[in-house]
């Protein structure tokens, strides 16, 4: 019995003795590199057929940024009119029209209401009557005409929206704009006055998000939000807070902040003050 299990001894402690370690890892080690390439990974946004369907949660302002389309735009294709109400289940065209037959029945469709859902609307405050002697605010939409011809300010004050340092994430949706990094909890504030245009988890890649109309040409974004304190339709002003700041799922407290110009995202370094 000895004699026939020594072969398989002898094999066995050859193997013990090559020169080739087994690679030796600690529990608590989490590569760098693949913190950065899967656990941040976000999917990129995909167009269908240049059509949105509506979700419950939904605002005219949040799709057109999904899109990275000027709200303006995207109501103008629609044909939805201030105050943008629409309606779960309605077909949003994200492009212009092409003449096709697809593209006109999606815009008959735009416009219909759907039976039995309840319109997603931007809260409208009550109207509060001026003190006496005042003249009253125009309507939102002649305070918008008078920013595209020029008689209003076009360009807010900014302020920076958090404390923190400046960190680089190459993924779809935070590749562009500033990644704040600072400490899970810390105040998140408005970086100008402005309207609360949205103010929810539903677009993809930006976790807790809050969208702020400042006027018709410029809006900020606030993503990736441990809690919110704002909703839509709540005016706020420069510095005002409204949220804390949450982690990315590998931990990393981090704000991913916004400006859009008429749509398009810019370099939020070009607007905030220097530091």
């Amino acid at each position: 019995m000895i004699h026939r299990c020594l072969p398989f001894v002898l094999i066995f402690l050859g193997a013990c003795s090559s020169g080739v370690k087994a690679p030796v890892t600690s529990a608590n080690q989490v590569p760098v590199e693949n913190r950065t390439t899967v656990i941040r990974a976000q999917p990129a946004v995909r167009e269908t057929d240049g059509v949105h369907v509506v979700r419950s949660g939904d605002t005219l302002y949040a799709i057109a940024w999904k899109y990275s389309r000027d709200y303006r735009e995207v109501a103008s294709w629609n044909n939805i009119k201030s105050p943008y109400t629409i309606y779960p289940g309605q077909r949003i065209k994200i492009q212009p029209e092409t003449g096709t037959s697809k593209s006109s029945s999606a815009g008959r469709q735009s416009t219909q209401r759907r039976n039995n859902t309840r319109p997603t609307i931007i809260k409208q405050r009550p109207a509060l009557s001026p003190p006496p002697g005042q003249k009253p605010n125009p309507p939102t939409d002649e305070r918008e005409d008078e920013v595209m011809n020029g008689s209003a300010p076009v360009n807010p004050a900014w302020r920076w929206p958090t404390e923190g340092k400046l960190v680089r994430l190459d993924t779809p949706t935070m590749e562009k704009g500033a990644n704040i990094s600072g400490k899970a909890g810390q105040p998140v504030l408005a970086a100008a006055d402005g309207e609360i245009v949205y103010s929810g988890s539903g677009l993809l890649g930006y976790g807790k998000l809050i969208i702020i109309k400042h006027n018709a040409t410029y809006l900020s974004a606030y993503a990736h939000n441990h809690e919110i304190f704002k909703s839509e339709g709540n005016r706020v002003k420069s510095g005002e807070m409204i949220a804390t700041m949450g982690t990315l799922t590998d931990g990393l407290p981090i704000l991913h902040f916004e400006i859009r110009k008429n749509g398009k995202v810019v370099d939020p370094m070009g607007y905030l003050p220097k530091k």
